[in-house]
């Protein structure tokens, strides 16, 4: 038999290196995975003997409690071992067993707090995106991610380096050119116009900043800044109210050093009946380091792509 195993928790799916000619192997095989909650999540391990003439075949499985587990590994000195079950019937041992060993590593948001290791975990959550070129009705926008310094692992789809978040416009506006104001000379273009001046003029009038009213209108600071200066007519302003894409969503990824790994966000886009993997709007890369001297390790921004 040549086994190995596949690992499961979540989305996460890892698969170990294929042991050849053995019905006793020793993985040797180690994944980390980002665990929500403890109480309620499960770990799956399915067997399989590959076979590299036609497809594998399916040796055992078992489900364990994350929970379960650590409490298990803690009793057990470091390890446990656990029943392997068909498909069908429970894990009553006839399909054999398997030791499983599991260390639970508590996250701390504090990159002073003594540690064994660099290890950590990674978040970058994408908001919003805005002043999106207007392309063709139905132009798909998505924000692809990657990540240095990854824990090893062998992970199946989607591989933990490369994840997206995927989209499409909000409304018909977002993939369409935004009409100028300021040159259309019809009795809608003049009422929007004068909307605009007004909403800006009370703003100014309260002696609010230029980021404050970026933030009561809803669009970019330095399209509020050229306005106050004269740099820029109000259709810099509509505009960027038009083109703006929101996920609300983001990547987690587990490093080896923190200190060392560099997040990259890849803004993308491809118009209907286009390239699927579509074009670059612009990319950023973050320094994990940055945020050690953060409060809680984190924080909050607007970049420019």
């Amino acid at each position: 038999s040549d086994p190995y195993v596949v690992v499961r928790c979540g989305a996460e799916r890892f698969r170990s290196a294929t042991v050849r000619r053995t019905l006793s192997p020793e993985f040797d095989f180690e994944v980390r995975l980002p665990i929500v909650t403890v109480r309620h999540q499960r770990l799956h391990l399915d067997l399989w003997d590959a076979d590299f003439a036609k497809k594998d075949d399916f040796l055992g499985t078992v489900a364990i409690g994350v929970g379960e587990l650590i409490h298990a590994s803690r009793r057990g000195g470091g390890a446990a071992w656990f029943n392997l079950a068909d498909r069908k019937a429970g894990p009553d041992g006839t399909r054999g067993r398997v030791l499983v060993a599991a260390e639970w590593r508590p996250l701390i948001l504090d990159a002073h707090t003594p540690s064994p290791d660099d290890h950590g975990l990674v978040f970058a959550g994408i908001y919003s995106a805005s002043q999106l070129p207007g392309l063709a009705e139905g132009t798909r926008y998505w924000v692809a991610g990657s990540c240095t310094h990854l824990l090893p692992g062998r992970a199946l789809d989607p591989p933990p380096a490369l994840k997206q978040l995927d989209g499409r416009a909000r409304t018909s506006q977002l993939a369409r050119p935004a009409a100028d104001p300021m040159r259309a000379d019809t009795t809608e273009a003049a009422a929007a116009r004068a909307l605009l001046e007004r909403r800006l003029q009370i703003l100014q009038a309260r002696g609010l900043t230029s980021q404050e009213i970026a933030e009561v209108l809803g669009v970019d600071e330095q399209s509020v800044r050229r306005q106050a200066t004269g740099e820029a007519q109000l259709r810099d302003v509509q505009a960027t109210q038009r083109h703006t894409m929101e996920w609300n969503q983001g990547f987690d990824f587990l490093v080896s050093s923190a200190k060392s790994a560099v997040v990259t966000l890849d803004l993308r886009c491809a118009e209907p009946g286009g390239c699927a993997d579509g074009s670059s709007l612009g990319t950023v890369s973050m320094p994990v380091a940055d945020l050690l001297e953060k409060s809680a390790c984190t924080s909050v921004e607007s970049v420019s792509v």
